[in-house]
């Protein structure tokens, strides 16, 4: 059985664009919508556009890229380029979006410590398939899925990607759909047109027709609004390790420590504006497992993002001006 990290978060991420695309709406009628899915995600995009039939032909245009791609990072089809890698341990040739989101997750994995980690996925199924069994996994099962993690071991250039132990395998639900958010915020951007990208993760570009800020609410996993955030040229990921709970009586979330397969702040939302929402992704994945030092820490290393964490009563944000 294979689970997605945002198969419970994607109803606030729904919530979200919600937000985002009624006051425009108010505004005027020139605001258009499209609605369906991506990666398994509850997918939206709203674009500031007159010409109802120009917008269909670029949401069109959209449709079929997020559907390229996730024949590249699904990890629930089998013909997928991610699949085909987990399942051969190697891929050659490799396609171009696979390499760029390594290099992207390297980078990440180094600024945070090692937090951000893809190859979390065979210690992830391990308490996964055994809790969904009513069981605790077996201490042997647990100490090999975990010899099986860390990034250094993924040897990756433009002929092939490599895994350099036998059982290895890869997630990127923790930075795909930021991904994809962005490729189609490009596509966008080229027409030079206002819009916001919901596709799990949000990216906006530009402003409303009414000249304010795009604006996007960060909830919790039971719905609540947390905090609302104005977007222009920015993009927010959301990440709660509750949000979907692998075992109850344990507090383990559906986030892991790549080095302990612990979920440190099991209760903790964690928010990342950025300027592109593949860095907010990763960086709200690791930023969910990491203490407020570290995480001030990553920050001040890529001078740009911020984040608003929130554990139990307390909320802040860490790296705003």
């Amino acid at each position: 059985m294979t689970y997605s990290r945002r198969e419970i978060l994607i109803a606030a991420a729904a919530t979200g664009a919600a937000a985002l695309a009624g006051p425009a709406a108010a505004s005027g009628n020139k605001v258009r919508r499209w609605r369906g899915t991506a990666l398994g995600a509850r997918a939206e995009i709203v674009v500031a556009l007159d010409d109802s039939d120009a917008a269909e032909r670029l949401v069109a245009r959209a449709r079929h890229e997020i559907e390229r791609l996730e024949a590249v990072f699904s990890l629930h089809r089998p013909d997928s380029a991610l699949s085909r890698l987990n399942r051969q341990g190697h891929l050659a040739p490799t396609p171009f979006e696979l390499l760029d989101v390594l290099a992207v997750a390297w980078n990440l994995h180094e600024v945070t410590g090692g937090r951000f980690d893809p190859t979390i996925q065979p210690l992830w199924q391990v308490y996964a398939d055994s809790y969904a069994e009513g069981r605790a996994p077996e201490p042997a099962a647990v100490r090999h899925a975990r010899s099986l993690t860390g990034l250094e071991r993924v040897a990756f250039g433009a002929d092939e990607i490599r895994f350099g132990k036998n059982g290895m395998a890869l997630t990127l639900n923790g930075i795909a759909q930021g991904y994809i958010t962005d490729r189609v915020a490009e596509m966008f951007r080229s027409a030079g047109l206002s819009c916001v990208i919901s596709l799990g993760e949000q990216r906006a570009l530009g402003s409303r027709p009414d000249g304010h800020p795009w604006r996007a609410a960060v909830t919790a996993p039971d719905g609540r609004t947390l905090e609302r955030v104005a977007l222009s040229d920015k993009a927010l990921a959301t990440s709660a390790p509750s949000a979907l709970r692998l075992s109850a009586t344990e507090g383990r979330g559906h986030i892991l420590d790549p080095g302990t397969g612990e979920t440190p702040f099991p209760g903790r939302i964690v928010s990342v504006l950025a300027e592109r929402a593949t860095v907010a992704d990763g960086l709200s994945t690791a930023f969910a497992l990491m203490d407020t030092t570290a995480i001030r820490t990553a920050l001040q290393r890529l001078q740009g993002p911020s984040a608003l964490v929130v554990d139990g009563d307390r909320r802040e944000w860490l790296g705003a001006d």
